[in-house]
């Protein structure tokens, strides 16, 4: 195949730091593996010296099988490919592998998910930590931990989101702690402890620099900082090391990575060489100008102007809905009229900027008949401990389950200062007249159940979404969402974006029988897709593809559909700071640029119930 100017520059660099700026489309893939080629056929280098680094196993496994497709055709034998030596890998795989060498780990010492669970949970248990959702407990401290081992960060100043910072001091040292005990070291670890290991002794640093004297990094933007510390200790003298990546895709800070990282390369390396991969493959004319418009407005970035290699054939269309049913609408009709010019759904692609935002479209598709496939595994919305919450008060209302667990899921949310002893005498249809009897010589009690009482009994006559409607706001339910986030250091945005879509999603719905189906059959759906060869082989894919915008970076469509881009949606309400902003203008700019050929840009007027305002992205594009 021919390559650009720019290609062939980056395909036949030898020694020395390069940074390989590759926009979207731009065949990155491409230049990492001919670049392989030309190190093992012109340059004579042993294959065993050459280290390829990505950051999913995935990713890692089909850039070797690139390579091999690649290197077979230029070989008559057809192991050619794998006797050269070439090493593909992830950062855990390969720090693991320095770490087995010098430790003699072996897959026991690595502490699985499962393990890592239940290590955290003893520790929210022995510190006595109360949380309406133990799993989302668990799952944002272990993410925190996550942080400041990745970001080399110390504990005495780190500032915790998901608890008080005294609090997570002691679960940070308990785990580590604990950790020890086992004998255990969990991902984390392995990129400390080879940061760690190959600082304090040379003879091990200098053995595997000499293994690996030509390092290759793809997806370079989304390094973290103890990765790239361990890198610069690998390539040194030499610094043969070879970049490549996007400043404008880096949509994972929220991980622990680092663009700027990448932004200080040269700084780091003043002899590196900069190659700018500037043509795009993929997209059309029309799209890519878009994507060129909008991207500008960031300033933390390599300046950069990225050509469309095809002609502009279809301009991108923005389409302004009177609210999310209207934009299921046109969505829904726009997905039937491409299939019925050809195209097959699964040519098709919506990207959702949260995975709250899935739901409603995945209705709409249900209803509509009309095929799909998630690639993120989606949380169910009424798994959520607030959606329990509000689950528990109306059946509570419907009076079908007075059970002893709704009484205790919701008697003191919000507060009521109700015991669980007050329970104590009861299993099943509990009423609150039989906590009136408990608390008969306390007048203050009786008042507010007086007022409980009366509450539930108003619901009772109410449509779901006016039951849920009444809790969040008669009831005070929100408020004590808007206390929870205060005292856990939570955005309370999020808390609130759960709760109304909870509430939006009982809108068509005229009994609580009804709803309570509705979210069986939401579920039963989820469950079919979580077990279909879909989610787990994209050769088995079917139907239009349903991901959000973080899950779709690498993939690519003919068609692509992207709504709800409002204001504190794209970008996000929690998007306060510059660093920010400038993330979530990246984020839409990876989802602009997964579309081939036909881009549809959809925002609303109005949901749940409030007034809602285009994104100021959609101005941006505007400037066209």
């Amino acid at each position: 195949m021919a390559f650009s100017d720019t290609q062939t520059q980056a395909i036949a660099h030898k020694d020395g730091p390069a940074l390989v700026l590759a926009g979207p489309g731009s065949g990155k893939t491409t230049v990492i593996t001919n670049r392989i080629v030309t190190l093992l056929e012109r340059y004579h280098i042993p294959g065993s010296r050459i280290l390829v680094i990505t950051f999913t196993r995935a990713a890692a496994q089909e850039m070797q099988s690139r390579f091999f497709t690649l290197y077979q055709k230029r070989n008559a034998r057809l192991d050619a490919a794998r006797s050269t030596g070439v090493t593909f890998g992830t950062f855990h795989s390969v720090f693991y592998r320095i770490l087995k060498h010098a430790y003699q780990y072996d897959a026991s010492n690595i502490l699985t998910q499962k393990e890592q669970y239940k290590m955290i949970e003893s520790i929210i248990d022995e510190l006595d930590m109360d949380a309406p959702d133990f799993n989302e407990l668990a799952s944002n401290l272990l993410g925190e931990i996550s942080a400041v081992k990745s970001n080399c960060l110390s504990l005495d100043y780190y500032y915790a989101k998901s608890c008080p910072e005294n609090v997570f001091r002691r679960v940070y040292r308990l785990y580590e702690k604990k950790l020890r005990q086992a004998n255990k070291v969990d991902f984390d670890d392995i990129l400390t402890m080879t940061y760690d290991l190959l600082s304090k002794r040379r003879d091990i640093l200098d053995a595997w620099r000499q293994r690996f004297s030509y390092i290759l990094i793809d997806e370079f933007q989304d390094i973290n900082l103890v990765q790239y510390k361990t890198i610069q200790l690998l390539s040194a003298p030499k610094n043969n090391l070879f970049i490549v990546g996007d400043d404008d895709q880096s949509i994972y800070r929220f991980r622990g990575a680092r663009p700027e990282i990448m932004l200080g390369f040269e700084k780091d390396y003043p002899n590196a060489i900069r190659i700018l991969l500037d043509v795009n493959y993929r997209s059309d004319a029309y799209i890519v100008a878009a994507a060129n418009h909008l991207i500008v407005h960031n300033t933390a970035r390599f300046p950069k102007k990225i050509r469309a290699s095809h002609q502009a054939a279809f301009p991108v269309l923005l389409k302004p809905c009177r609210d999310p049913a209207e934009q299921n609408k046109y969505l829904t009709a726009q997905l039937r009229d491409y299939h019925a010019q050809g195209y097959a759904y699964e040519q098709m692609a919506i990207l959702f900027r949260t995975n709250l935002g899935i739901r409603f479209v995945m209705d709409a598709l249900m209803k509509g008949g009309i095929p799909f496939h998630m690639k993120d595994a989606i949380p169910n919305l009424f798994a959520h401990w607030i959606s329990l919450d509000i689950i528990a008060y109306l059946r509570l209302v419907s009076g079908t389950e007075n059970t002893r667990a709704n009484w205790l899921r919701i008697m003191n949310r919000p507060n009521r200062y109700i015991k669980r002893e007050a329970l104590a005498p009861f299993t099943s249809d509990i009423s609150v007249a039989q906590l009136k009897a408990y608390y008969q010589d306390k007048d203050w009690m009786l008042e507010r159940l007086d007022r409980l009482e009366y509450d539930l009994s108003i619901m009772k006559r109410m449509s779901p979404y006016a039951a849920i409607h009444y809790l969040s706001n008669a009831m005070k339910y929100q408020d004590y969402l808007k206390d929870y986030a205060k005292e856990h250091h939570i955005n309370e945005q999020e808390l609130l974006d759960v709760l109304n879509a909870v509430h939006e999603s009982s809108q068509s719905c005229r009994t609580f029988a009804e709803w309570f189906a509705y979210i069986d059959t939401y579920t039963e759906e989820l469950q079919k897709q979580a077990k279909s060869p879909a989610s787990k082989d994209a050769n088995n894919e079917s139907g239009v593809c349903l991901c959000t915008l973080h899950c779709a970076k690498g993939l690519e469509y003919p068609i692509v559909f992207i709504p709800d881009i409002n204001e504190d949606n794209i970008p996000h309400a929690r998007a306060a700071v510059d660093a920010d902003l400038e993330e979530e203008r990246r984020l839409f700019y990876v989802g602009i640029t997964r579309a081939k050929e036909h881009l549809h840009l959809y925002c609303v007027g109005e949901a749940s119930g409030k007034e809602k305002f285009p994104s100021r992205f959609l101005e941006e594009l505007n400037e066209m």
